[in-house]
């Protein structure tokens, strides 16, 4: 059996991210750092703050024309690093006019670039300043982790306060097609690149980003059909369709596991096994979760599910050794406690 605890065990990615892989798996080492005191700034009218307070803009030189860029958005860009920082994994290459595809970053900072970029015009550069606290991605308002894991970053409770910033020019852009003209085809080659990247950040142990990945995948395949509605999908689209469900949410469950995000690990191993009843990975995932919540006949069940599929696995027999392990604790506690409020032997 695949040990479907690895990260190599992770679901099987489509080659057609590739070749959009290979154009962030290297940022450039020709970084430009601007001083700041270089940056001319407009008048206040010229400044911009995102609603979530994860960035702002200040335009330096404004576009032209009326529409901007969205997800999937072929870019020519130039983002250029104006203070020194401490990482330099910006998720897309720096000090260079370079051609990007924008939502495909694997970097700490891509996703402030993307919002930012989304609110550009042809021609625009711009001053962006990413406040730490919220550089990771905007899934923590959602998912309180992230935040959690600022915090012990930070020290003492208290999340940083350090500002990256960069200057961004848009060169040139060519709109992506707007997910409501997109055909089913092109929404499902759309998952498959972005649950592609996911998997990337998560084998560079990147969480976070993985997650935000994972769960953009996920509003795309909501935009194919309703899930009682599959049916109606025909034989090839209705098979990629749960299979790229059934993956995206087996590696959001990896990325909670290692999170410790035990409901959610659930949740998402729940959805896998409705396509997949047998589903090692699930089972094993999921068990671990209800092993770690105390939930030890949920957890037998779905031992005893898998081993019915395969007696041999040493990772469900080990599950199995670490369940009775667990139940022995709890239940001497529990006599303990009994004992103390009845009076009886300790």
């Amino acid at each position: 059996m695949e040990d479907p605890s690895s990260a190599d065990s992770l679901e099987a990615t489509n080659p057609q991210a590739s070749d959009h892989l290979s154009k962030h798996e290297s940022t450039s080492g020709g970084d430009q750092e601007i001083e700041p005191n270089d940056v001319e700034m407009k008048d206040e009218t010229d400044s911009w703050t995102a609603p979530d307070g994860s960035f702002s803009k200040r335009i330096i030189k404004k576009g032209s024309g009326f529409t901007t860029p969205n997800d999937g958005a072929s870019c020519q860009v130039t983002i250029s690093i104006v203070d020194p920082l401490e990482d330099n994994d910006v998720g897309y290459p720096t000090g260079e006019q370079v051609d990007i595809v924008l939502g495909d970053g694997c970097g700490r900072f891509s996703e402030a670039i993307d919002a930012c970029l989304e609110t550009m015009h042809q021609g625009e550069e711009s001053e962006l300043r990413v406040f730490d606290e919220h550089h990771v991605e905007s899934v923590d308002q959602t998912h309180g982790s992230a935040a959690a894991e600022f915090r012990s970053e930070a020290g003492d409770g208290q999340i940083s306060n350090r500002v990256a910033t960069f200057r961004v020019t848009l060169h040139s852009f060519t709109r992506n097609k707007d997910i409501h003209k997109m055909s089913v085809g092109d929404i499902l080659t759309r998952v498959s690149q972005l649950k592609d990247y996911g998997t990337t950040c998560f084998k560079e142990r990147k969480l976070q980003l993985a997650e935000r990945f994972y769960i953009r995948a996920g509003r795309y395949l909501i935009m194919v059909c309703h899930p009682q509605d599959v049916k109606d999908l025909d034989d090839e689209e209705r098979q990629q369709y749960l299979l790229l469900k059934k993956g995206c949410s087996l590696n959001l469950a990896a990325c909670h596991l290692k999170q410790k995000r035990y409901d959610d690990v659930i949740t998402h191993c729940t959805i896998a096994l409705e396509i997949e009843p047998l589903n090692a990975k699930a089972l094993f995932r999921r068990c671990q979760a209800y092993l770690a919540l105390d939930e030890f006949e949920k957890t037998r069940t779905d031992i005893q599910t898998a081993l019915g599929e395969d007696p041999e696995s040493r990772l469900f027999l080990e599950q199995k050794r670490l369940l009775g392990k667990r139940e022995r604790k709890v239940f001497n506690k529990l006599s303990r406690g009994m004992n103390k409020m009845f009076g009886g032997p300790s």
